[in-house]
């Protein structure tokens, strides 16, 4: 059953927000940080951005957090935007989980 919903999956966002096109803006999109900063994805126009979607409770997403942290030693212009998919999470979570992983 999971094999069918991932391969389902894309044709399903890709008929509500249509096909991505390689040369092309990304559709732009709005989200509060856990301090109540505003991140608008057309504000960062001509900037690499990398979009990482985890839950804080996921091994390979605690896993992924020092590669992280590597590529924007590494590349410091990187704009890294982490977004939590588990709505149960809350802020102080979140914060938590920064500090315990020191994710800045």
């Amino acid at each position: 059953m999971l094999i069918v919903i991932f391969i389902i999956f894309p044709f399903i966002i890709n008929s509500i927000f249509g096909v991505p096109a390689i040369g092309k803006p990304a559709p732009d999109f709005t989200l509060i940080d856990i301090e109540g900063n505003t991140f608008k994805l057309s504000n960062q126009f001509g900037k690499v951005v990398l979009l990482d979607f985890f839950a804080t409770w996921w091994g390979p997403c605690k896993t992924m957090i020092p590669i992280l942290q590597e590529l924007r030693e590494d590349f410091n212009s990187i704009i890294i935007l982490s977004i939590d998919v588990d709505a149960a999470e809350d802020v102080d979570m979140l914060r938590d989980f920064g500090a315990e992983y020191n994710i800045t």
